[in-house]
């Protein structure tokens, strides 16, 4: 009872703050409240944490069995529960208590509870529902829980609980629902039936947790058609069967745990299982004296097996079998066979160990392979560790690489051991050997000497000169090496001082007199390498300290010669690099003084490594550097020379330095094969301030000077710009052996970020153009090729400009431009625009034909009309061309002709005539020059479509006259009207012809022998219905 009236009409504490290894702050924390006699009314009490928000009213009576009424609401603001509440409400009194609680939001569930928490056994009823709950709980859930009812009544003295059908389900667990029920007291816990479905089956039985004295179990068990596949689809098969489990812990402080049963039996991956056995193990004075006996326990699938039996106490007796004639039984990603034992005998105080592995073709996957694997030993843990070991591979495959062979052996005790490691293989072949010994306190300590080693590659073999020194201490972390040298013919790599190897340490490398030739193995076969490095390296670093590295290399007199038809050769007469790393400053300085040529130096300073921000400064310079020894990749026929100057000044950052200074190359030269353009002489000089640079190139050509001028800014990297103008008065450019054309250029590149620009004006006022006929064979590319790679999939070809193209030139073809290409003669006249935005060149204009002539159908036809007119894409050209027959071989005063018009890819053709006439006789005034009459004319016709066939096969006959030796074989037609024949001829001698030809109309034959005997002056003899020897003249009038 309260014998003051207390009204508490309101209490605040606001940013309290409690100090302590864990600070517990409350931003808010109210109180109303009124107390008299036996009655406390809580009218308000809250609390405002980081960790939570909560809200209490209630009142309670201080008498008889406490009558309450209680009201709480809640939520959290945890990281991992943000936003979760509860909320919680109780009613009655302390004996016969009602509690009411809801989680939402994030879990939910409810909770009901009936309570007497005045009884002694504290008599309950508790029934938990509608459990809906994940983890992590906010986000995406790698866990879920369901519970749709778990119930939980009695007392303390005795309790009886019930669970159905609780689910779990996870990311990396396969479904669970689990069904139980069971009692209880204050002494144990005993589940009379549980049963977990998963896989497909079920695991169920009995068990029993005792905790009165010491902690002991028993449990039954049974599997009950467990499908593993389920959850890992490489596992496939089913389990069921039997074991049963005992144990706990001892009073003296042991434990001891039983399987006095094991009986599982299945299938998996289409093989049987079986794991059989009993097995035991304790500790019962909790000692370490650890007891583990087993009659047989053995695991068998297929044909594979491991077995185990026998007993391990005061005296070892124990084998282990290992017998797996076939591991892709098991495992489906291996092969191979793995035949093994293990045999432990001895006092426990002096145990022995011995062992025995055999592997032959193991592999895993397709990456790593095994052909053969021994591994023999004895030991010893007890009182000193101490054996033998012997390890033996061969033919081991890892993805590219190979072991041929690698033999370890090892033997000896903790206090004093050797191991020596023999390896060989097509990349490097080593052998060592090592001695040492080993403390375990106060900390790992091991300290030995590496007695010998050579290490060979293809570079070539390289000796240890002297026992080494080794030490590894675990307290400190480091590794200590002792000075010693490495050597290879004249040459040595040495540690010049004991190395400290760790977080801090030490080290300091000299290179003496090494070689090139030495490298000449790992270099090209058409390329060699002379020379000498000398150099010394020196190295310290520490934690919480800069780096320091000091590095001095020099390069005596030497060169390098790339074997081609005449030598390339580029030497040097000395080099040197030296560099130096304190208080992250870098600093850098190098000097190539090459043979018979200038000079390349430079230097770099960078103030600050570690700095994402690294400012630089320094120089490049080249000083008359000329180009004459690149000439043998130039070839006989060429002429490639210059001479390069370079003075550089840059600064800043790294990434965005401003330059000062210039690179200009003089006395340039390139005439010859390698160029369409001859320059006889020629300078380009760049010129740099800062961020912006100008660049001036006077060429001079065979027609005139090319001049080039330009201006860049990188000023701001998003937005660098650049400009280039080209022109020039006349320039002969040649592409042997079909184009020779003067250029009048006079262009304008600009680039920037993502897009560049080429406009201006291009004339071609005098060309000439030959092109060769296209083997008859020749078939061009189809537009819907799709090329493959090696695994037989497309190849897809990214866009060689990383940049959008914009283009506008007008082009002008001038007066005295003539083209000569597959039967087509005459002059080209004409104006084009190629402009391009976005898609690829798009063309506009006309290009005329002027005193053409095309040959065609057997004739050499004049062109009257010529035009190529371009509105769209470069490969789909319109034709507009009129060709007529030579008036002059043309019969009654008419005009025949083709006309050709329509797109490139599809033309129509018409024959025409004027006047205007039948098709036929327009065909025959266009290839015979006369009219169809008669008989006659139908003779002449067919000898006409005759020689228009025999023209269009003469190339391939041609082709097999040289298969059989005949050089220009030709097949033809001869004569006019009934006198008209087919004649076949070609050369069996130089200046011997031999034709031989038979009438269309008649089979009369007629054979002709021709000899040259000397210039324009024959011999011919001719033999047929009719024979003659004739001695012919020819010349040629105007």
């Amino acid at each position: 009872m309260i014998p003051l009236q207390i009204e508490l009409e309101r209490f605040d504490v606001r940013d309290f703050q409690l100090q302590q290894a864990t600070p517990i702050v409350i931003n808010h924390f109210g109180f109303a409240a009124r107390a008299f006699e036996h009655q406390v009314s809580i009218s308000s009490l809250e609390l405002n944490m980081p960790e939570l928000v909560a809200e209490l009213q209630g009142q309670v009576t201080l008498n008889h069995d406490y009558p309450l009424q209680l009201e709480l609401k809640s939520q959290l603001r945890l990281a991992d529960f943000n936003g979760q509440t509860l909320n919680l409400s109780a009613q009655g009194s302390l004996a016969d208590l009602q509690l009411q609680a809801r989680l939402d939001k994030l879990a939910q569930a409810q909770l009901r509870a009936q309570l007497n928490l005045l009884a002694t056994d504290l008599p309950f009823d508790l029934q938990l529902s509608q459990v809906r709950a994940q983890w992590p709980m906010l986000g995406e859930a790698d866990y879920q829980l369901q519970v749709p009812n778990l119930r939980a009544n009695g007392s303390l003295a005795s309790y009886q609980i019930t669970l159905q059908n609780a689910a779990l389900q996870g990311a990396d667990l396969p479904d669970l629902a689990l069904t139980l029920n069971g009692q209880g007291n204050l002494d144990q816990i005993a589940l009379s039936s549980f049963e977990m479905a998963a896989l497909g089956g079920s695991v169920g039985g009995t068990a029993r947790l005792n905790w009165k004295t010491a902690l002991d179990w028993e449990a039954r068990l049974k599997l009950d058609h467990l499908q593993p596949a389920l959850q890992w689809p490489t596992v496939e098969g089913h389990l069921s069967g039997e074991l049963e489990t005992r144990g706990g812990l001892t009073q003296q402080g042991g434990w001891q745990v039983e399987l006095p049963r094991l009986a599982i039996n299945g299938v998996l991956r289409d093989y049987p299982l079986q794991l059989r056995g009993q097995v035991s193990a304790s500790d019962r004075q909790g000692l370490g004296d650890i007891t583990l006996v087993t009659q047989g326990v053995s695991i068998v699938h297929g044909p594979n097996s491991l077995t185990a039996k026998g007993q391990l106490n005061k005296q070892w007796r124990m084998a282990v079998e290992l017998d797996v004639p076939d591991l892709s039984k098991s495992l489906p990603d291996a092969q191979g066979k793995v035949i093994g034992d293990i045999v432990l005998r001895g006092d426990l105080k002096q145990p022995r160990v011995k062992l025995m592995l055999d592997a032959d073709q193991v592999r895993w996957q397709d990456w790593a392979a095994i052909g053969h694997l021994t591994l023999q030993g004895n030991l010893a843990a007890l009182p000193e560790p101490q054996g033998d070991l012997s390890l033996q591979v061969r033919d081991v495959q890892y993805q590219d690489q190979r072991i041929d062979t690698l033999d370890v052996k090892a033997q000896g005790s903790q206090q004093r051991h050797n191991v020596t490691v023999d390896l060989t293989s097509a990349l490097a072949s080593t052998s060592l050997a090592v001695n040492g010994r080993l403390r375990l306190e106060p900390s790992l300590r091991w300290q030995g000497e590496l007695e010998q080693m050579w290490l060979s590659s293809s570079q070539g073999r390289w000796q240890l000169q002297q026992a080494t020194a080794l030490s590894f201490d675990q307290a400190s972390q480091r590794v200590k090496v002792a000075a010693h040298c490495w050597g290879q013919a004249a040459a040595q790599i040495c540690l010049e001082q004991e190395a400290q190897l760790g977080e801090r340490g030490a080290a300091r490398i000299a290179i003496k007199q090494f070689d090139f030739s030495q490298l000449a193995d790992l270099l090209p076969q058409l390329t060699k390498l002379s020379g000498q490095l000398d150099g010394q390296v020196t190295a310290k670093w520490a934690p919480n300290t800069a780096p320091q590295l000091q590095a001095e290399l020099s390069l005596s007199k030497g060169q390098v010669i790339q074997k081609l038809e005449k030598n390339l050769i580029f030497g040097w007469d000395h080099a040197r690099l030296s560099a130096k790393l304190a208080r992250n400053q870098l600093q850098a300085n190098w000097l190539v003084a090459a043979t018979d040529n200038g000079d390349f130096s430079g230097a770099i300073s960078i103030a600050d490594v570690r700095s994402e921000q690294k400012i630089m400064q320094g120089e490049l310079n080249l000083s008359t550097f000329n180009l004459d020894f690149l000439q043998p990749l130039i070839g006989e026929y060429s002429e490639a020379k210059s001479n390069l100057n370079a003075e550089l000044q840059f600064s800043g950052p790294m990434l965005h330095p401003q330059l000062h200074g210039e690179i200009s190359a003089n006395d340039i030269r390139v005439i010859g094969e390698i160029t369409p353009v001859d320059i006889p002489s020629g300078q380009v000089s760049l010129k740099f301030n800062g961020y912006q640079a100008s660049l001036n190139a006077d060429i001079a050509t065979s027609d005139g000077l090319l001049e080039v001028d330009g201006d860049a800014d990188w000023q701001q990297l998003d937005n660098w710009r650049l400009t280039t103008r080209v022109h020039a008065s006349s320039m002969r450019v040649e592409l042997p052996p079909m184009v020779r054309v003067k250029v009048v250029p006079d262009l304008t590149l600009a680039m920037q970020p993502q897009l560049a620009k080429v406009t201006g004006n291009i004339a071609l006022p005098w060309g000439r153009i030959v092109v060769e006929e296209l083997p008859p064979s020749a078939i061009g590319i189809s537009k819907d090729q799709v090329v493959l790679n090696a695994n037989f999939e497309p190849v897809t070809e990214p866009n060689s400009l990383p940049f959008s193209l914009e283009t506008d030139i007008n082009l002008q073809i001038g007066d005295d431009f003539q083209l000569k290409a597959f039967g087509l003669q005459g002059n080209l006249v004409g104006r084009l625009n190629v402009a391009q935005k976005d898609k690829g060149p798009f063309i506009l204009g006309e290009v005329n034909i002027r005193d053409g002539q095309y040959r065609s159908f057997g004739q050499d036809l004049q062109i009257k009309e010529g035009k190529i007119l371009m509105n769209g894409p470069v490969d789909l050209p319109y034709l507009a061309i009129t060709a007529i027959r030579n008036p002059n071989n043309t019969q009654d005063d008419v005009v025949a002709g083709v006309r050709v018009s329509g797109p490139s890819d599809n033309p129509s053709l018409v024959i025409f005539s004027e006047p205007a006439m039948p098709q036929a006789n327009a065909l025959s005034y266009l290839l015979r020059g006369q009219n169809i009459d008669g008989e006659a004319g139908g003779n002449a016709m067919t000898t006409t479509l005759i020689g228009l066939s025999l023209a269009q096969s003469g190339k391939l006959v041609g082709e097999i006259g040289q298969a059989f030796g005949v050089q220009d074989l030709q097949l033809d037609t001869a004569g006019s009207g009934d006198d008209s024949q087919v004649t076949v001829s070609g050369y069996i001698l130089p200046g011997l012809q031999v034709k031989y030809g038979v009438g269309i109309f008649n089979s009369l034959g007629e054979f002709t022998i021709r000899y040259r005997l000397m210039k324009d002056l024959y011999l011919e003899a001719v033999s047929g219905v009719n024979g003659a020897v004739d001695l012919l003249y020819q010349f040629e009038f105007n």
